[in-house]
């Protein structure tokens, strides 16, 4: 008897060190399960934190890339955007000017803040950045690029986040300013002297071959908001330039102050269904909007560009024939401000709108030559060819192409022009740069910090 009591005393006991064991392993497993539940959550709000700081920093790199004078190097006076999301949301940036890692860079500081049952999540991004001209570039691709030789392109530059060069077989070379990358280059570097011997790049700051960016070129985004509230609105400061699609002959900015309505320039057919010229006389006046595509040029005739002009369609931009600038230095407006101080023409198309080279200049054997000079600014869109009916004409079909192109995607001219392309950069677009174009932007440094204060 008193055995087997001693035997039930056990087994109540072991019971009941199992049942206790239990109850601390649930413990445990409810704590561990609270613990993991609780890291969840705080990544997750950090997580949407996160992304408001990163809207709240594209949106004040946006306003820069448009206003760049919003900036002030006051360091008491910085530019602020304060914009609040619902009750618990918030975001707020501010833009300095700093002198490192070089002078006179731009300084953006954004807060974001998420209140959740008392407790203050924040991140704080830090971004530094600078603005280069968009017009010191040749050619600057948001995507791979493939660049030729031959090619005369001194004194501009080149850009692509997958950078390539070829045409080494080439008996000639390629001479450009500066060559830069994000993802990668081909020749890989170091580059070997053939190499350097091929692609003359003239910039001091590097040693003779592409330089690899830390962070990719921030492009400019023409959106639908930038063309009506920027674009459309420079059209319409005394005049209303949106109303015409067509252009060729000579073309001048649809304002400058020596325009005589009396004796308008020969070979403008910037007029009314009247014949009535619809030119101002607003030095000002540069652009030539439409809610639509724009057609440039006739290739019954040369097109001739006079002064700074920019062209701007909400849809596509269409080329035909020759369009060229003029080599006449007597600009219009000059002698007042804002006066052309180059013959320019920039062509900006919609969001995600292309530039177009149109199949209709006549084609003759042995050789047919058509001549193209712009700044292509399509950072959403590309530069196209149009291919030839009969696609035999494009053996005898030659492009010289004078400019420069910011593309979201490289040039794209099929097999069109067989017979040959040759390209040179614009250096005019550097030492007198168009006005009203957005600038690219380098960022040199991203960093960030956060906290979560009050609450349980």
């Amino acid at each position: 008897m008193n055995l087997k009591r001693r035997d039930k005393g056990v087994s109540v006991a072991f019971v009941a060190v199992v049942l206790l064991a239990a109850t601390v392993i649930l413990y445990s497993l409810t704590q561990v399960f609270m613990t993991k539940s609780k890291q969840s959550t705080f990544l997750r709000t950090m997580e949407e934190v996160a992304a408001l700081a990163q809207t709240g920093t594209s949106e004040a790199i946006g306003r820069l890339s448009l206003e760049p004078t919003l900036c002030s190097s006051d360091p008491d006076d910085p530019f602020c955007t304060v914009v609040q999301v619902g009750a618990s949301k918030r975001y707020q940036s501010f833009c300095y000017r700093r002198n490192q890692p070089k002078d006179n860079v731009y300084y953006i500081v954004t807060s974001a803040t998420l209140t959740v049952s008392g407790k203050v999540f924040e991140i704080v991004f830090h971004t530094i950045l600078d603005i280069a001209n968009i017009s010191s570039y040749f050619s600057a691709v948001n995507g791979p690029a493939t660049f030729s030789i031959p090619a005369n392109l001194t004194g501009g530059k080149v850009y692509a986040r997958e950078l390539t060069f070829d045409g080494f077989s080439n008996p000639d070379t390629m001479r450009l300013f500066r060559a830069e990358y994000f993802e990668s280059v081909v020749p890989a570097t170091p580059w070997d002297p053939f190499t350097k011997g091929k692609i003359i790049i003239d910039d001091p700051a590097v040693p003779g071959e592409p330089f690899k960016l830390i962070f990719p070129m921030v492009f400019p985004q023409v959106t639908e908001n930038d063309l009506e509230k920027r674009y459309k609105v420079l059209a319409k400061l005394t005049g209303d330039h949106t109303t015409v699609h067509n252009f060729k002959g000579d073309i001048y900015p649809p304002g400058f102050w020596n325009f005589d309505l009396n004796n308008p320039p020969a070979n403008d057919f910037y007029v009314d269904a009247g014949g009535h010229s619809l030119h101002t006389r607003d030095n000002r006046e540069h652009v030539y909007y439409f809610n639509g595509d724009i057609d440039i040029g006739d290739p019954a005739m040369d097109t001739v560009v006079h002064g700074q002009v920019l062209m701007v369609a909400n849809g596509n931009i269409y080329l035909h024939g020759n369009v060229t600038v003029s080599i006449d230095t007597t600009y219009p407006g000059r002698g007042q401000q804002f006066e052309s101080t180059a013959n320019q023409l920039v062509l900006i198309p919609g969001t995600r709108g292309t530039v177009f080279i149109q199949n209709d200049i006549p084609v003759s054997p042995p050789e047919t030559e058509q001549k193209i000079e712009a700044l292509v600014l399509a950072p959403n869109g590309t530069f196209r060819a149009i291919a030839h009916e009969p696609t035999s004409d494009h053996q005898y079909l030659v492009l010289s192409f004078k400019g420069a192109t910011i593309l979201g995607s490289g040039v794209n001219f099929g097999e069109v022009f067989i017979k040959g392309r040759s390209y040179q950069y614009d250096p005019t677009l550097k030492d007198n740069p168009p006005p009203y174009l957005p600038p690219l932007l380098i960022i040199y440094n991203q960093f960030q910090h956060s906290s979560a204060v009050g609450g349980d």
